[in-house]
């Protein structure tokens, strides 16, 4: 009887070796997120965006609304106190001037007014000074510190980051806390928290602004497109801000200026969704939440899918949007 050719036979169960090997991978490598990043890049990708965002909002409002320092102070404690993000809520925004001198907080009223260039953290980091350094300087980067969390009472890990406020020698500052990093989180999930968190401060602190300090419709009218007109976020710019009221009328749109003042209840996409009284239901109904539609792209000019966070402008009857573009 003819003996298999043993060299051959070997080489064959090595190229099924790898085969198998290279099918498991793929198959595992499929139930994956695509995209996926740890928690840290994540939510330094989500603090960054809602800081930049919120600094230029704020330096639009500057430049032509709340043109003093007094008239300048009060519209940042009334923004920013009690302004929230974060489903656990320990999302805050808050502004030291260049000398430590916290101007406003969104979480403990008690440090506004209260010089903190000398304050340490647990570890003996001088926290303030470097916040305040990387704002001066415009460093593009975060500082690690420890913190009392809001959510927690406990005192935590942070990493905070700290953008300038154009005209001004402030510094717009917000963090979060993070003691492990041990999930993935998917680019998709990543986007909607970043638009979650640009709405929720902007609705939030939008609400306060106009029950306390622009109360005629002609005062809040400017201020919101004030407010969205210096917005862009996302590499590509294709995110914005947009303002509606509940009847659907357009008060102020980050791209398109010819939408504002006119009434977009009965706008459809390519679709035939009415995705804009499905926003109006979804603020009355629940206040905030996510809807899909089909919009044009102000990036690339063409129809994509779009995901837009919806949020209740509270105490008014005004909601803001921020949404994220999903491809063809």
């Amino acid at each position: 009887m003819k003996q298999p050719n043993v060299q051959f036979s070997a080489i064959f169960n090595w190229l099924l070796g790898i085969s198998v090997i290279l099918l498991l991978a793929s198959c595992s490598s499929s139930t994956e997120p695509e995209n996926s990043g740890n928690e840290t890049e994540t939510y330094k990708q989500i603090i960054k965006t809602t800081v930049n965002a919120n600094a230029a909002g704020i330096d639009g409002v500057f430049a032509d609304i709340f043109t003093d320092e007094q008239s300048r102070t009060k519209f940042l404690k009334t923004y920013i106190n009690f302004n929230r993000y974060f489903d656990d809520n320990s999302g805050y925004l808050f502004v030291n001037d260049y000398n430590g001198y916290n101007i406003a907080h969104g979480s403990d009223l008690s440090l506004e007014g209260v010089n903190h260039w000398e304050l340490k953290d647990s570890q003996n980091k001088y926290f303030v000074q470097e916040m305040i350094y990387n704002a001066k300087n415009s460093i593009d980067d975060f500082i690690i510190y420890y913190f009392m969390n809001p959510s927690t009472g406990v005192n935590e890990k942070k990493y905070a980051y700290a953008k300038p406020l154009t005209g001004v020698n402030y510094a717009l500052i917000s963090g979060f806390y993070l003691e492990e990093d041990i999930t993935n989180i998917s680019e998709l999930e990543k986007n909607k928290q970043i638009v979650k968190g640009i709405s929720n401060t902007y609705a939030f602190g939008s609400g306060a602004v106009c029950t306390n300090l622009l109360t005629s419709l002609d005062d809040q009218t400017n201020y919101f497109r004030k407010f969205v007109d210096q917005v862009k976020y996302f590499d590509d710019n294709s995110g914005y801000l947009f303002v509606l009221d509940i009847t659907g009328l357009c008060i102020a749109h980050g791209t398109n200026k010819a939408l504002e003042g006119t009434n977009l209840s009965e706008l459809q996409d390519s679709n035939n969704k009415y995705f804009v009284k499905e926003m109006i239901s979804i603020v009355q109904n629940s206040a905030e939440g996510f809807i899909e539609y089909i919009y044009t792209n102000p990036t690339t000019n063409q129809e994509e899918e779009k995901m837009a966070y919806v949020q209740r402008v509270p105490g008014t009857d005004y909601f803001v949007g921020a949404g994220v573009y999903l491809g063809d």
